[in-house]
């Protein structure tokens, strides 16, 4: 396996969001369906970065991960009484709420830590692009 590069160890996830929303804004509408190759060519991409570790079958079973979580955090930041602060990516609001949740916390403070990279996992779902 390839030897990762400083610059890019532990930014995984966010360089294959960063590759599906752009992939998606460069071919797709609202409501057409995601290709195999734009799955060849994200895969491909990461592998650049990362070597041969990443499959499409794994890309796609990484996306499902990552709706359920889209689907969870949406769920909680609809809740009334609940807050997202977008720029320090804290979730804050209804303490029973957020305990439900289960979130990390930054101890005391009343704040949870929210969802990374909820921004661009926002992006892929509410693109209308459907996926396999």
């Amino acid at each position: 396996m390839a030897k990762v590069p400083p610059e890019h160890m532990g930014k995984g996830e966010f360089y294959f969001l960063n590759m599906m929303v752009e992939e998606i804004e460069n071919e797709y509408t609202e409501g057409s369906s995601f290709r195999s190759e734009s799955w060849l060519r994200v895969m491909r991409k990461l592998c650049k970065i990362y070597g041969p570790i990443y499959t499409v079958r794994y890309l796609k079973a990484r996306l499902r991960n990552l709706k359920k979580r889209y689907e969870k955090f949406s769920e909680l930041i609809n809740h009334k009484g609940v807050f997202w602060n977008e720029e320090h990516n804290v979730v804050y609001g209804n303490q029973e709420v957020l305990k439900q949740y289960k979130l990390e916390s930054y101890g005391r403070t009343g704040f949870y830590i929210a969802e990374e990279h909820f921004d661009l996992i926002r992006q892929i779902f509410e693109s209308g692009v459907k996926f396999e």
